[in-house]
């Protein structure tokens, strides 16, 4: 029995971000260097609207970080963070933001960030990264095939792509590598911002 309203609050909001939880990364094999979960945010009564449609979570040695977009189809940059505190909040508000720049094209607004548990920047970059293709659906002649081992509660949903953003500006080409080396369907267009698209640094 719970007997305190701020105890029962806070399980009904654990138990909700559990129902949420979408697909995780947690049974692949070899195993994963962070863990992912993938979450229905905008089903999430507890958090404060406006909501993204998912949120990746990932946590690991090397890296934590999370990743929000407000569709299916959702573009936007992944950052460097330097408020391992909240940068949940800092993502969320640069999310919305992306949104309202994003309103006259297509994809939607979507952000992503992490902060550096150890190693390097690029280290964390790379985890980051990894994680977040861990969840994502991949394209092999005409048909959407999920990655091996992932568990999965939602509709297919292949598309992720990334861009460059503050302390990643030369990361693009990482980001790149490893989506060709996994097979990602969008090869080296994953990225923006790479030595075979333009210079986020350098054009602003």
């Amino acid at each position: 029995t719970v007997e305190a309203l701020r105890d029962a609050v806070t399980l009904r909001a654990l138990l909700e971000t559990v129902e949420a939880t979408v697909r995780t990364n947690y049974f692949a094999a070899p195993v994963p260097e962070s863990l992912a979960f993938k979450i229905h945010a905008a089903g999430l009564a507890h958090l404060p609207r406006p909501r993204p449609l998912y949120e990746i979570y990932v946590h690991g040695p090397a890296v934590e970080g999370i990743h929000m977009r407000a569709g299916l189809v959702a573009r936007g940059g992944l950052r460097h963070s330097d408020r391992p505190e909240d940068f949940r909040t800092e993502i969320l508000s640069l999310m919305k933001t992306q949104t309202v720049k994003n309103a006259v094209i297509v994809p939607v607004g979507a952000k992503g960030g992490f902060v550096v548990r150890r190693g390097t920047p690029a280290d964390a970059y790379r985890v980051f990264v990894g994680s977040l293709l861990d969840l994502t659906d991949n394209v092999v002649s005409g048909r959407i095939i999920p990655p091996r081992g992932l568990v999965v509660h939602d509709a297919e949903d292949p598309y992720l792509v990334v861009a460059a953003d503050k302390g990643t500006a030369g990361f693009s080409d990482l980001a790149n590598a490893i989506a060709l080396a996994r097979g990602f369907w969008l090869g080296d267009a994953f990225a923006s911002g790479g030595s075979h698209g333009y210079d986020h640094k350098a054009l602003g």
